[in-house]
């Protein structure tokens, strides 16, 4: 169980970068190991590549350096995803980290002097809105955070991998033997030793979905990049612990009724992940090695309609 060679990933072939590994520990950066109780904007800033970081390079070079260069607001979206890490694992720290905004409509004069009370009142606090009774969605950000925390405390499945001893908020820094490059991650959660497992670790993630069904949730995990994810994360957690870890997903929709919903990754889904971690990664070493970052190749290139195009009838 969480071994990758059960999985058939040991029999990957991933393109090997001919360029010498990239040796390099800035003094920023914390020893190799995992490290608990590490604020978010302190390891924000450790100098090491982690998975957000090296996503955009699924597209093109150019867009994963655009977006290290020129690092995004936070959007609603990832804002109230953060808040539910939080509230599910260390509801005593909510109210440090967040401050709730009470009911207005910005597009009022009334709704803009309630919030702009609010942000004096935060005093650096993350502001989680309460939307006016008509909002609908993300406005309401108050209305999805419970509801999507009392549907993962529902569950069943949940419990093990929310109340077994474990660790929140795990950051973890190493480095990768075939580029060179110094990784990170931080980890929603981490079980070293999860008993009904015979002692497998566990990494436990907590995501936000749309659609939290089998169907929908791998679409999700698909366009996203879960799987690579995944792979990164359980690539470092060996590395630093010699141990292969499991990984589980905790998903809750984000509207209601926020049903919610655990999974795992399958064999095949983590070889493919592992497959496309190790591409990525070895993408950025080279882009890194050279300074050059590339955007779609400059030649003549022949395009495909995708399947369901071809299978479009315009008679009936």
């Amino acid at each position: 169980m969480g071994d990758a060679s059960r999985s058939g990933v040991s029999a990957l072939h991933v393109a090997k970068t001919n360029l010498p590994p990239i040796i390099m520990n800035p003094i920023e950066l914390p020893a190799a190991g995992l490290h608990y109780g590490v604020p978010y904007e302190v390891y924000a800033k450790w100098p090491a590549i982690n998975f957000s970081k090296l996503k955009p390079i699924r597209d093109t070079a150019s867009k994963c350096k655009w977006e290290m260069d020129h690092p995004k607001e936070p959007t609603p979206s990832m804002i109230l995803g953060s808040a539910m890490h939080i509230a599910v694992l260390e509801p005593a720290r909510f109210e440090q980290v967040y401050y709730l905004c009470p009911p207005c409509d910005r597009r009022t004069s009334e709704g803009k002097e309630i919030y702009a009370k609010a942000e004096r009142g935060a005093q650096g606090k993350v502001l989680i809105r309460q939307g006016a009774k008509d909002d609908e969605g993300l406005l309401n950000q108050v209305a999805a955070l419970k509801g999507m925390v009392a549907s993962i405390k529902a569950l069943r499945t949940t419990a093990p991998f929310l109340q077994g001893v474990g660790h929140n908020e795990v950051s973890a820094v190493w480095r990768d033997e075939e580029t060179g490059l110094w990784c990170k991650g931080r980890f929603d959660r981490l079980i070293p030793d999860f008993g009904p497992w015979e002692g497998v670790p566990v990494i436990v993630e907590i995501k936000t979905a749309q659609d939290a069904s089998e169907w929908g949730f791998g679409k999700s995990a698909d366009s996203f990049g879960y799987a690579a994810q995944a792979a990164g994360y359980r690539q470092g957690l060996k590395a630093i612990t010699g141990k292969s870890p499991a990984h589980v997903l905790i998903v809750a929709e984000s509207s209601p009724p926020y049903d919610a919903a655990v999974f795992m990754l399958d064999g095949p889904s983590l070889q493919t992940g592992l497959l496309q971690y190790r591409q990525m990664l070895t993408r950025y070493a080279e882009c890194v090695a050279k300074n050059q970052w590339p955007g779609y190749p400059d030649k003549l290139q022949v395009l495909s309609l995708p399947k369901y195009a071809h299978e479009r009838n315009y008679e009936k």
